[in-house]
């Protein structure tokens, strides 16, 4: 019970700050130059990475919680490129995980 209070509690977190809006010279193609630029980027990747660990945390079953943070991660697939590794590998990882424990 404890595990799914915490859990809740940072999934909050994660996506507060996976929400964080990038400039249009931080978005996908373009290259990131300022420090403000540079503060979003990391801030955005952090709450990616959280949501990711949060998925990975939990490889043969889903909770209730893991619907949400699915949709939320879909939505960074076309971000800039260490956030959309992040994705990219963190669905794989689950896809692949999930498959391997059906009979």
């Amino acid at each position: 019970m404890c595990v799914c209070v915490c859990v809740f509690v940072t999934q909050s977190e994660f996506e507060r700050l996976s929400g964080t809006r990038l400039s249009k010279r931080g978005r996908r193609g373009a290259t990131v130059t300022t420090q403000s630029d540079v503060d979003q980027l990391k801030r955005r990747h952090a709450g990616v990475i959280g949501l990711s660990a949060c998925i990975l945390a939990f490889p043969y079953q889903v909770p209730d919680f893991m619907p949400s943070i699915l949709m939320t991660l879909s939505t960074h697939v076309d971000d800039p490129q260490p956030i959309q590794v992040a994705v990219i590998s963190s669905s794989s990882s689950s896809s692949s995980s999930s498959s391997s424990s059906s009979y």
